[in-house]
């Protein structure tokens, strides 16, 4: 009896003991979850011109373009969990994933699409990259090419989910970040190939000067404001090879026509100086060997210029000289097929280019400094066939600033500055009427359709950078020695 006393006093210790144990010690109960990311809705919203417009790109050396699903899962302390990526056929498709979740655990998904080209390791074009994924607030999508390659390309698919093991499958589907924008020229032609006895336009010439220096330049000119006005841009081959050129607004001349004659008056500033002496431009008639305005002839039938003065770029720096100095005759030719023609216009946008998200909201900002933009252009001569242009562009949302711009050789005009603000999943249209020379943005469709015509044009970042050179010894030479000069 007292052996069944002491027996059934241990059996109770050992319970209360493993009772305990199992108090102290919580099991941690997972849950297996599947996730669904659907991108069809994607692009849902988008009316294209042409269905061509949203297809997966076809390029003739990285094949067709897949849509590639990235799905970023991160814990209730921001930190990355843990990171899905699949290669989708097209926006038809979804991408199934599997994740593990302890019981009661809520995890945070971002999710994001677009068309790349290559395979998952070996990625041989993209739109976006991700940066700083491992955690949540310090994540960023930047579009790494602004390339539209009129399809789908630069369209951003994206949203936010929260995962908890409640539910077995989570269906998620994606939104449109991006807008789609239209940038359309209406009346390419209007100002092209233009019948006029007017000058206007690029030339080019090559030429050896005084001191066997050789150049090979363009100089445009343009039309002034009054009557017979014009202005010649980058007149000096030297100054455009120290980087002096036209659009750092030196290098800049005015004259007018007389007859068959373009004068450009003696002595003007090239808007450059050297050691705080400034730089001129001077004209020397070859037979009196006198100052005077530089003579040039006009042969409209040949479309060629020829200087009859000898002429350079002189300044007073240490005794005087020219730093280059060219003997009449120096012929400039038009490159343009016209003396009169707007050869390039653009649209050109400040946009935004990275995604961050923060508090459950996706925030959209610019890498892009003051002095850089993006855009599209469209040159008439390529296009003899079409009068209207479209491109389409796939945009961050946010305000930024629009304009257009034109040249005529290295002449460039702007036109109408302005603010836009684009919402994600809408469409407008940035139309440049290259007749009028106005730009103006609406929201909607692109849908004016007659003779309309399908033009791509590479992106460009317009970002404008100046090489400056020291300047050359300067060429010691009193106006009085031209005569032995020239005569050498």
């Amino acid at each position: 009896m007292k052996y069944y006393t002491i027996k059934s006093i241990l059996y109770t210790i050992v319970c209360v003991i493993l009772f305990a144990s199992c108090q102290n010690e919580a099991i941690e109960i997972q849950e297996q979850i599947e996730v669904v990311i659907s991108p069809s809705k994607v692009l849902q919203p988008f009316e294209p011109y042409q269905s061509s417009d949203l297809e997966m790109e076809v390029d003739e050396e990285l094949g067709t373009a897949k849509l590639r699903i990235t799905a970023l899962i991160y814990d209730s302390e921001g930190n990355l969990v843990d990171c899905k990526e699949e290669l989708l056929k097209d926006y038809n498709s979804d991408f199934t994933f599997q994740i593990v979740m302890n019981q009661d655990e809520e995890y945070k998904l971002l999710a994001f699409s677009s068309a790349v080209f290559g395979a998952l390791g070996d990625i041989k074009y993209e739109s976006y990259s991700f940066a700083e994924i491992n955690k949540l607030n310090t994540l960023s999508v930047s579009q790494v090419s602004a390339d539209s390659y009129y399809s789908n390309t630069s369209v951003l698919g994206v949203c936010d989910a929260t995962l908890k093991s409640d539910k077995d499958t989570f269906f998620i589907n994606l939104k449109p970040a991006t807008a789609l924008v239209n940038l359309n020229w209406k009346n390419i032609h209007a100002l092209h190939n233009f019948e006029s006895d007017e000058i206007w336009g690029t030339y080019s010439a090559t030429a050896v000067d005084m001191y066997e220096n050789s150049y090979s330049w363009e100089i445009s000119i343009s039309a002034g404001d009054k009557p017979n006005e014009v202005f010649i841009s980058n007149f000096s081959p030297l100054l455009v090879d120290l980087g002096f050129t036209s659009d750092q607004e030196v290098n800049i001349y005015s004259g007018y026509i007389s007859g068959d004659k373009l004068i450009i008056p003696n002595n003007q500033q090239t808007g450059v100086n050297d050691d705080s002496y400034d730089v001129m431009l001077v004209g020397i008639n070859p037979e009196t060997f006198a100052v005077e305005d530089i003579v040039i002839s006009i042969d409209r039938n040949a479309r060629v210029l020829t200087v009859e003065s000898v002429w350079g770029t002189y300044s007073e720096k240490g005794e005087g000289g020219f730093y280059e100095l060219f003997d009449k005759g120096v012929e400039f030719v038009s490159k343009t097929g016209n003396m009169f023609e707007y050869e390039k216009y653009y649209i050109i946008y400040h946009n935004n280019d990275i995604v961050k998200y923060d508090d459950g909201t996706f925030i959209y900002s610019t890498s892009l400094d003051n002095g850089s933009n993006r855009g599209d252009n469209v040159t008439p001569s390529n296009n003899p066939d079409a009068k209207n242009i479209y491109a389409v562009h796939n945009l961050l949302p946010g305000s930024f600033s629009v304009f257009a711009r034109t040249f005529i050789g290295n002449h460039q005009e702007d036109y109408n500055l302005q603010t836009v603000t684009i919402e994600s999943g809408k469409q407008y249209v940035f139309k440049f009427d290259c007749a009028e020379l106005e730009l103006d943005i609406t929201s909607g469709q692109l849908k004016s359709a007659m003779g309309m015509q399908e033009y791509y044009s590479p992106s460009m970042s317009m970002v404008t950078s100046t090489s400056v050179f020291a300047f050359p010894e300067i060429h010691k030479a009193d106006f009085a020695d031209l005569k032995q000069l020239l005569s050498k």
